[in-house]
């Protein structure tokens, strides 16, 4: 059964626009998380600095070992919270996804 994952990523002594993010950001991307949440609407939008959305038939243990895997790979200290969530107990306020940034020319 597949669930849904909140992950949080802190790393220790920078700041969230620090180089260390962006190498932690594609790290995570490598592994199937994101940055945004899509609602029933259809409509995306971004989480919270250091946080990461996923789906996944994984435990919540072995998110938090994956997210720990790319953690490591900024070579900072980090701590790692994983949440899972069920359909429809997800609610936010939350800045939209701007839909003509993520457009692309076929």
């Amino acid at each position: 059964m597949t669930s849904m994952f909140i992950t949080r990523v802190e790393l220790h002594g920078v700041q969230h626009d620090h180089e260390a993010y962006n190498t932690l950001h594609a790290a995570m991307e490598r592994l199937g998380f994101s940055r945004t949440i899509t609602g029933d609407s259809g409509e995306t939008f971004y989480l919270p600095p250091a946080e990461y959305y996923c789906e996944s038939t994984l435990t919540a243990e072995q998110v938090r070992s994956y997210a720990k895997g790319a953690a490591n790979e900024t070579q900072r200290n980090s701590n790692v919270l994983v949440t899972g969530v069920q359909v429809g107990s997800i609610a936010w306020e939350l800045p939209r996804v701007n839909r003509l940034a993520n457009w692309k020319a076929a």
